[in-house]
């Protein structure tokens, strides 16, 4: 469930184009219904992402009202507002698993990709503090021309700071990722 548009990176492959929340965007009861129709209809599992799920205002809100119908809850994320106040409150709301973005082994190209200094390591920090808290960890790395040689190291890296489980996406030529189409791998490269 992409929440929001609004984002706290320019990620160059983001197909939502994130950036800013929409003016369109649902308010917190319109959020709150939409759970009351997902469990009406018998769903078990809600991922909410964004943009950027942790910038919105409502968020523990919405995850209150989720684990009230015991429905289970991950949060997709770059990791970059994730202090250890935020996973403890994550952990005491009953968030099942996070699944955060880990584009590079080398600090320098993740955080170009992610558009941010310091991105890097404010990851590998999350990762860290989600390790230590018993969360369940998805690494998501988004797989092109610059990073594909090193699916291994990322492995091992993400491995060594607690995921655990490592997934490789296609770049989607949609929003920002239309201007780096040619990062896209060959067949050969698949």
């Amino acid at each position: 469930w992409s929440l929001s548009y609004g984002c706290n990176l320019r990620c160059m492959h983001c197909y939502q184009n994130a950036n800013h929340p929409s003016p369109d965007e649902l308010t917190l009861e319109e959020q709150l219904g939409v759970v009351d129709q997902m469990a009406q209809a018998g769903v078990s599992m809600i991922v909410l992402s964004g943009g950027e799920p942790l910038t919105n205002p409502h968020l523990s809100k919405l995850i209150e009202r989720i684990r009230t119908y015991d429905i289970a809850v991950s949060i997709d994320s770059n990791g970059v507002l994730m202090n250890r106040a935020v996973v403890e409150s994550l952990k005491r709301a009953g968030v099942a698993s996070v699944e955060l973005s880990l584009d590079s082994i080398n600090p320098g190209a993740h955080d170009r990709f992610r558009g941010l200094d310091g991105a890097f390591e404010k990851t590998l920090n999350a990762l860290d503090l989600c390790s230590e808290a018993g969360i369940f960890i998805t690494v998501a790395t988004t797989t092109t021309t610059m990073n594909y040689a090193d699916s291994r190291k990322l492995i091992t890296l993400a491995k060594s700071h607690g995921a655990d489980r490592v997934v490789f996406f296609d770049l989607i030529p949609a929003g920002r990722g239309r201007g780096i189409k040619q990062l896209r791998l060959s067949q050969r490269q698949l």
